[in-house]
């Protein structure tokens, strides 16, 4: 009895000991999840405290709250914490504000490199194409609300968000996944009815021209390619001319005229209008070889161009500015047979309307064309008026206008004129005394 007994003292507290760590387990995943909510609301507090501090209307104050900004946010991107389109969206309604109170030229610009630069701060790609995505979504919404006379430094500051973010793909060696992110998120801005049709053109505008900028004209075809395409699923839905030809201007018709067939087709085309037109056909202009004795001369001059621009500007310009400072773009290879293929496919697009798909066959045509080397584009020739000799001689045109001058001026004429005034008069009078 004696053995029973101790043997059920012995299992008894076991009872109690699990009993108890199953209540301590339950506990612990309440007391976590209390921290995890409390953390959660501390850090909301703190998107809250930067977007209220950013939109603040002291300088130094916004300036300092930016650093600080900059530092939470490359801390934050290493921890735990996943960030989330609210986070992103809270933090930019207080960015948005602070680019809204800054005045003057200068500081503006600054601010406009700093607030693009942001995107640094995140190293994996989903953060950073959640953040571009918000960015975006942010300013296409509030750009309803921005005056004529804010326009300006909006434009300047999405120029230099577009820049930064290919600037992050060029960092990662133009890496499709990279590229394709990019594109589906431009695609979703565009067809989204919220973003404003301003902000999706001015997007249009410069986004080939900022390609070129960064890329210095090492980007991959295919990458490029892949950058078109959310411009035509774009202008896909339209209705409206003047927006496909917008589109149209900026996207396609310019890699057409950048590339190698289209530059040539400028110079021809400047020769041929400098000449006059001769014989109303632009293929009467032919390429000439110059003499080494003339390239050298070319070459010194060009060198001493080059090296005075050194002296006053190290790094190469990505912005116009006052002072004849000039940006030079770069050409973008791009595969033409590639680009007519992806269009077809968007040929008979459900959403598509009867304008964009006539737009779209052009297109098609015209990059057909430019993959076999011709230039589809483009005036080739021009109607010549045939005239003849004795209307462009000088001597006959004046001895015609003497004489006529003589005849406008003579007393001949006014004296018939008179005569048969008084004519008349006399017949009027005997038609009055015969009634």
């Amino acid at each position: 009895m004696a053995v029973k007994n101790v043997r059920k003292r012995t299992r008894a507290p076991l009872q109690k000991s699990t009993q108890q760590t199953l209540k301590n387990k339950k506990q612990l995943k309440q007391v976590t999840s209390l921290n995890e909510k409390d953390k959660k609301a501390v850090v909301i507090a703190q998107e809250i405290k930067f977007a209220r501090l950013l939109s603040s209307n002291n300088k130094v104050t916004r300036n300092r709250v930016l650093k600080n900004l900059k530092k939470w946010l490359t801390v934050r991107g290493q921890s735990s914490f996943a960030f989330t389109e609210s986070d992103f969206l809270r933090l930019w309604k207080g960015l948005f504000y602070c680019m809204w109170i800054s005045d003057k030229p200068l500081i503006q610009e600054e601010l406009a490199e700093s607030l693009s630069k942001i995107v640094h701060c995140f190293k994996t790609k989903d953060v950073v194409l959640l953040y571009t995505e918000c960015t975006l979504r942010t300013l296409g919404t509030e750009w309803y609300g921005i005056d004529q006379y804010r326009l300006d430094k909006f434009y300047m500051l999405v120029r230099r968000i577009i820049r930064q973010t290919l600037e992050k793909c060029k960092k990662q060696m133009w890496h499709m996944e990279w590229i394709k992110g990019i594109s589906e998120i431009l695609e979703k801005l565009f067809i989204d009815p919220k973003i404003c049709i301003g902000f999706s053109m001015h997007i249009t505008e410069i986004f080939l021209e900022e390609l070129s900028k960064v890329s210095n004209g090492n980007v991959p075809e295919e990458a490029v390619t892949e950058f078109v395409k959310p411009f035509i699923a774009y202008f896909i839905h339209m209705d409206d001319e003047t927006q496909i030809k917008h589109v149209k201007k900026h996207i396609f018709r310019y890699l057409i005229f950048q590339s190698d067939v289209g530059m040539e087709y400028k110079e021809k085309f400047r020769a041929w209008r400098d000449a006059g037109f001769p014989t109303g056909s632009i293929d009467a202009m032919e390429k000439i070889e110059i003499s080494d004795e003339e390239l050298e001369d070319n070459d010194i001059e060009e060198e001493k161009y080059s090296q005075s621009q050194i002296k006053c500007v190290t790094e190469k310009p990505l912005d116009p500015r006052a002072g004849r400072v000039d940006v030079e773009l770069p050409q973008i290879s791009f595969d033409a047979k590639a680009i007519a293929t992806l269009l077809t496919q968007y040929k008979f697009h459900p959403s598509s309307t009867t304008t964009s798909r006539r737009q779209v066959r052009r297109l098609i045509n015209e990059f057909t064309e430019l993959s076999q080397g011709n230039m589809p584009i483009g005036i080739k020739e021009i109607r010549v008026p045939k005239v003849l000799k004795k209307d462009t001689d000088t001597k006959l045109a004046a001895k015609r206008f003497l004489e006529f001058e003589k005849e406008l001026y003579s007393d001949a004429l006014q004296k018939k004129r008179k005569r048969k005034k008084n004519g008349q008069l006399i017949q009027d009078k005997w038609m009055k005394i015969k009634l």
